[in-house]
């Protein structure tokens, strides 16, 4: 009687530059995810100015030079008095809600399904890391920011909401969600993508939201202004 044996399913092996168990490949690892996070931010920071461009110019309106875009925020100039008022609240939110979709839509199905390595980390930053960012600007700007040039003030001020942190309420839940998925994909990451034991991906990804997230809050403060010195 011929004996019956189960296919053998191989784990993909895991690159020498996510094998964090030596300064150098923690060294490498660091400028590897650091080039990686800022190209990823500069696609999803060119997706949101452009989608403003297109709402705006879908209005009838008129923009005023070219976005500026760089992988730490931008900004979108339209002539004022162009946009008619029941486009300026769909002008707003369209940087955000077009960004986070195409970003979600173009990473997470291979962060999901991917079987190299390599595929699914880079997803991994589109489709859990960055989105973070995206959702931090609605959730946070509208408890601490006053100036209209932030897209959830804006919108809340075209809207006739007041105050403005209602918007910020309204967005803590997808907030909080991405923040959770964003721990979830961090630990599979560390599971079956990376070997890290000394959790130095958790320092970068740290390092990382420290200052993607306090930058912001900086300017939302307009604490540059009120200190600067240099």
């Amino acid at each position: 009687m011929q004996s019956m044996t189960a296919p053998v399913v191989e784990t993909p092996r895991i690159p020498a530059v996510f094998q964090l168990d030596s300064h150098r490949s923690r060294f490498a690892y660091f400028f590897l995810a650091l080039v990686v996070v800022l190209a990823v931010r500069m696609l999803e920071n060119t997706i949101h100015e452009y989608s403003h461009v297109a709402a705006v110019l879908l209005s009838g309106g008129e923009i005023v030079g070219l976005p500026l875009v760089t992988p730490f925020g931008g900004f979108t100039s339209w002539r004022s008095g162009t946009v008619p008022g029941e486009w300026l609240p769909v002008v707003n939110i369209a940087g955000t809600l077009v960004s986070v979709a195409v970003m979600l839509a173009a990473f997470l199905p291979v962060y999901l399904k991917a079987k190299r390595p390599w595929a699914r980390w880079l997803a991994y930053w589109g489709a859990c890391v960055v989105p973070v960012n995206s959702l931090f600007y609605w959730f946070a700007a509208p408890f601490i920011a006053t100036a209209e040039n932030y897209d959830p003030v804006a919108f809340a001020n075209n809207l006739g909401i007041s105050p403005a942190w209602i918007i910020g309420v309204v967005a803590a839940a997808p907030f909080f969600v991405a923040v959770a998925w964003m721990v979830k994909a961090t630990r599979q990451v560390r599971a079956g993508v990376i070997l890290d034991p000394k959790k130095f991906h958790l320092f970068c990804l740290a390092l990382y939201y420290a200052i993607s997230i306090t930058f912001p809050v900086v300017s939302y403060l307009n604490l540059l202004d009120q200190f600067a010195f240099w």
